[in-house]
């Protein structure tokens, strides 16, 4: 299956006429429940309850991480930080009214090399 999309007027750099961006549309989003029935399928020695577990697990250890200040990087997935925001002095310290917080989540290649028609 392929990538399904549009192209709409580019609003954004208007110094370039009648240019466009592709916007995906039609798109189909999967559940969790559809993630363990993908898994514990027919011929799968896994089973849903230990698959929802495990799944758990995963995701409830990497908050832990980010709720510690701390990344998480593997073959699909980078979670990082970045601060936003403008320090003023070098001795500046954080403040939320001025600063913010952000945590990237990053797909990495052994995703993205699966390839996807367009």
């Amino acid at each position: 299956m392929s990538l399904r999309y549009t192209l709409r007027e580019n609003k954004i750099t208007k110094d370039i006429p009648d240019d466009y961006v592709g916007v995906p549309y039609e798109v189909t989003m999967h559940t969790r429940e559809d993630l363990v029935l993908g898994i514990t399928g027919s011929g799968s020695i896994l089973k849903p309850t230990e698959s929802n577990a495990v799944i758990d697990a995963y995701w409830g250890q990497i908050a832990k991480w980010i709720s510690e200040g701390e990344g998480y990087a593997d073959e699909y997935l980078s979670v990082r930080f970045s601060i936003g925001g403008v320090f003023v002095t070098v001795d500046d310290r954080f403040d939320t009214t001025r600063h913010s917080l952000n945590v990237i989540a990053s797909l990495k290649q052994q995703l993205l090399s699966r390839g996807l028609d367009v």
